[in-house]
């Protein structure tokens, strides 16, 4: 079958496919380049000096000025701080509420309450029919029990929806420890740089869901694109010390690609990329989506994992062959302003206050 060859990639032990695969360094040369070449983008590159420029402002760096003279004076006021601050203040307290982030909503009528209204209907025709007593007394009961068994289940869907919503929160606020402060520092950075993005994922090592804010230098995707789901790339920038780098290897979470990281003692972190893109492995023609970890600098392929389950592959009933896989999106986008050019990322004060 056309999926066998999936069903053996998500059967790999660790998740990892890195040593099944024969072009694997055409692979990792293939995400860097194309990683550099979206980084190298006129759009974004003008985007990134903005971020840069802002960020001096905002942390009151202090520089020496030579126009209009030398040693003028350079004062700084926190216009832009001031600005994150009241932004993040109003909008925190709409988000989070106490304790209480996920709230329960009903799509559709309670199919339990829509029943009462029936036998209610036949209670009120009963009453105009024309039956012996015996009889129309035995019929009366029979409804009014079903009734009293229906009031009892009227409500049960929204108490399923308010007990999700109470585990969510629960988890929100107890398991996913870093959550909260995460919120906090997201909603600061958003007015500022116009696009911030939230990482959710499962951790092997916790055992647990993870949630990681990224800022749009950390997550470069192509300045074309219209959505998150529609991107052909995302690159996720990260630094791992040698350290970190030898405990994946040793979990076989990564596979040893000999990166020349030959000085035990150096504590340089080195700068990986994971890329979510398509790549056609089992050779039918249709590119499936995975997800690649790569060592820039070697171009060295470190984790090659699929990014889909089996539920994700549609198949036409004809002859079983592929028709489309629904790649699993692990990253969420919150926007300020939307881009007016059309461009991925949005606007934020850095590109409205700055060129003031």
């Amino acid at each position: 079958m056309a999926t066998d060859r999936l069903e053996e990639f998500l059967q790999a032990k660790n998740g990892n496919i890195a040593d099944m695969v024969e072009e694997i360094h055409r692979i990792g040369a293939a995400a860097v380049d194309e990683y550099l070449e979206d980084a190298q983008d006129k759009r974004y590159r003008s985007k990134q000096k903005r971020w840069d420029e802002g960020q001096k402002l905002v942390q009151l760096t202090g520089e020496a000025k030579t126009f209009p003279l030398k040693h003028a004076a350079n004062v700084k006021y926190p216009l832009l701080t001031n600005a994150a601050v009241q932004f993040s203040s109003r909008a925190y307290p709409s988000i989070v509420q106490g304790n209480s982030v996920v709230r329960a909503k009903i799509v559709g009528t309670d199919p339990y309450a829509e029943q009462k209204k029936e036998i209610e209907k036949e209670v009120e025709e009963l009453g105009k029919q024309q039956l012996p007593p015996e009889q129309m007394q035995q019929a009366g009961q029979e409804l009014m029990q079903k009734a009293g068994e229906l009031d009892e289940m009227i409500g049960s869907k929204l108490k399923k929806a308010e007990n999700v919503a109470e585990f969510i929160n629960w988890q929100l606020f107890n398991e996913f420890s870093e959550w909260e402060e995460d919120t906090d520092k997201l909603l600061l950075r958003l007015p500022l740089y116009g696009t911030m993005f939230r990482c959710v994922y499962y951790s092997l090592a916790k055992r647990r869901i993870c949630t990681e804010i990224l800022s749009p230098a950390e997550l470069v995707v192509p300045c074309d694109t219209k959505s998150m789901k529609d991107a052909t790339r995302i690159s996720k920038f990260f630094k791992l010390a040698p350290r970190h780098i030898e405990e994946r290897i040793r979990s076989g979470m990564y596979i040893d690609a000999e990166l020349g990281l030959t000085d035990t003692d150096d504590e340089e972190p080195e700068e990986f990329i994971e890329q979510c893109r398509w790549i056609d492995l089992d050779g039918d023609g249709y590119k499936e989506p995975y997800l690649v970890t790569v060592h820039i600098d070697t171009k060295k392929v470190v984790r090659l994992s699929p990014n889909f389950r089996m539920e994700d592959v549609m198949t036409n009933e004809e002859g079983g062959a592929i028709t489309r896989i629904e790649p699993i999106q692990y990253y969420v986008k919150y926007s300020f302003i939307p881009s007016t050019d059309g461009c991925f990322y949005d606007l934020g004060f850095f590109d409205i206050l700055l060129p003031i």
